[in-house]
């Protein structure tokens, strides 16, 4: 038998029987824990779990459901199910409310996880910010608080991707020695966040026929840019303790195919330079990475691909398919990467959290790059 008196918290059950020396307010929170599935509400908490008293509660309240006209509560002959669920519901309420534990029953609050990077009110800018991974890094940071400035080459273009974002911009063409000091003077030095996205595949086929120019246009887009660009920005964020650079570089630097020879070089040269750059002054608290995309959603590589779908009189579509059984069978994903995925963790990298990381190379690539990264 099961007796629910309401003068005195008391609820008694066989072997689990809880006396009223037990604290009642205690006693009301564990009967709000145990019932917040039954009554469909859910009771906000924050009071320790007891076992013991746990399931000497919930054997009581069982026992009471499971009463039908044979019931003894509060002197009660009997008592019907209507009149029992009732009971149930005004002991559990009786019990908060007389002991001052205002527990109120509330839908579950349906929240998005999100980290906070912590770099509001940062200032970054975002070389290459018209391309897919550019644009999609500048939706990351932007989400984050961080003031953008944006540079790339087609000024229209430009103009339209930083109105998204009320940015400032700047067209350049950071190639040359000139372009990037066009852009400096544009857009300053006073930047805690530079994402170089810039880059061009290039001249492709045998390495030995590569001429002169396909060597000189690869490594000023892909490598130079970077360099120059990092004599005017680098030495802001280290007298200032504090800064972040991250360069999109490729799956090439690790795994090179050889009709991208000059591809493979600039980006290799690019990544030995991060890393030297991160190893002499990562201490000031600027810290240098890369970030190592394959076969990504990206303007560059649906020109490969409709070049492709061209040369073998077929769609777009079976040519990506054909490109990944044939070229990158190690993309066990496989399928293009999205430019959203590789901005990820690029703005991690970005990040206040990223304080232990630096003169890496972090590959998202899908698998692509058959070896161990060590």
């Amino acid at each position: 038998m099961t007796k629910v008196s309401f003068d005195a918290v008391m609820i008694c059950g066989g072997s689990g029987g809880i006396s009223s020396a037990r604290s009642a307010a205690s006693l009301g929170a564990r009967v709000a824990q145990i019932e917040r599935d039954r009554l469909g509400g859910t009771y906000v908490n924050r009071g320790c779990v007891s076992k013991k008293l746990l399931w000497s509660v919930a054997r009581a309240l069982d026992d009471l459901a499971g009463l039908r006209n044979s019931a003894v509560v509060s002197g009660a002959a009997s008592v019907d199910v209507a009149a029992l669920s009732e009971m149930r519901r005004s002991t559990i309420d009786w019990i908060i409310q007389s002991y001052g534990r205002k527990l109120a029953r509330t839908e579950p609050e349906k929240k998005e996880l999100k980290m906070d990077l912590k770099i509001k009110g940062k200032r970054a800018l975002i070389t290459g910010a018209t391309g897919g991974i550019g644009q999609e890094t500048c939706h990351f940071l932007a989400d984050e608080g961080v003031e953008l400035f944006l540079s790339d080459l087609d000024e229209k273009t430009l103009s339209d991707v930083a109105g998204d974002f009320g940015a400032g911009y700047a067209a350049a063409d950071i190639s040359t020695r000139e372009g990037c000091e066009g852009l400096i003077k544009a857009a300053g030095t006073g930047f805690d966040i530079w994402v170089h996205a810039t880059g061009v595949t290039g001249g492709k086929g045998d390495p030995l026929q590569m001429v002169e120019d396909d060597w000189h246009d690869a490594l000023q887009i892909d490598f130079m840019s970077a360099v120059r660009l990092a004599r005017h920005l680098c030495p802001a964020m280290i007298d200032r303790g504090w800064g972040r650079v991250v360069f999109v570089t490729s799956e090439n630097v690790a795994q090179p195919y050889p009709d991208e020879t000059v591809y493979n070089s600039a980006k290799s040269a690019l990544l030995s330079f991060a890393k030297s750059v991160a190893m002499q002054h990562s201490k000031s608290g600027m810290l240098v990475n890369c970030v190592a995309p394959a076969f990504i959603e990206t303007p560059m590589t649906d020109g490969m691909m409709e070049k492709r779908a061209e040369n073998m009189d077929t769609s777009v579509d079976k040519a990506v398919e054909s490109f990944l059984q044939e070229q990158r069978p190690y993309l066990v994903l496989g399928r293009r990467g999205k430019p959203a995925e590789v901005a990820a963790v690029i703005a991690m990298l970005c990040s206040a959290h990223a304080s232990f990381v630096t003169g890496a190379n972090w590959r998202v690539d899908g698998g692509a790059v058959g070896s161990i990264n060590v």
